[in-house]
């Protein structure tokens, strides 16, 4: 391994200590869905298929 291999894999070890906090209140305070989010979200992701599309689009 190379140092910048050890480098990546120790600034990702760092932002998973750095996340375990937030994850352990995520789990104890759950945040429920409420009517209109799951159709918020499929189109949030339309959009954004749709920019991924326009962006190959382009290059081509």
């Amino acid at each position: 391994m190379d140092w910048l291999q050890i480098l990546a894999v120790a600034a990702g070890v760092l932002m998973l200590v750095a996340l375990w906090p937030r994850l352990k209140h995520w789990r104890e305070n759950k945040v429920e869905a409420e009517p209109g989010d799951w159709s918020n979200a499929i189109f949030i992701l339309g959009l954004v298929m749709l920019f991924v599309l326009l962006l190959v689009m382009s290059v081509q």
